[in-house]
């Protein structure tokens, strides 16, 4: 029987649904023309003219930006896994409260811990010695 090997970009492929876009694109495309094209129309009245067409330009990126995030070899990330992932963050995240510590309570401490680990050695050696004499 005849074999041939197909190269993994073939197979990769995906079909075009709408003049040369995928249907990741065209779903991604609909989005942003559903969020920007409101902001257009309607922005004037609240708005500055040049402020809205900057908000719809830095929408319309924020919105297309998981189409330019491709799987990279090194994190195997997609766009849209970044994206859940930064939402997961921003509500998930705990706010650590500031801690002022100076340089001199830093070295204390590093000075204490180390005098510990030298007190936990000793007694270490203390037992290895008390168990050698006592065989």
């Amino acid at each position: 029987m005849i074999e041939v090997k197909v190269p993994a970009d073939i197979n990769s492929y995906k079909k075009p649904l709408l003049k040369g876009a995928t249907a990741k694109e065209v779903a991604y495309i609909s989005v942003m023309a559903a969020v920007v094209v409101p902001i257009a129309v309607f922005g004037d009245r609240i708005m500055h003219p040049e402020l809205v067409g900057w908000l719809c330009m830095i929408l319309g990126g924020l919105i297309l930006s998981p189409l330019f995030l491709e799987k990279s070899g090194k994190h195997g990330v997609t766009g849209e896994e970044y994206l859940l992932n930064m939402v997961r963050f921003l509500i998930n995240c705990q706010k650590r409260p500031y801690d002022f510590v100076d340089r001199y309570t830093l070295e204390a401490m590093a000075f204490e811990r180390q005098r510990q680990e030298e007190v936990r050695k000793r007694k270490k050696l203390r037992k290895r010695r008390r168990s050698c004499t006592n065989v």
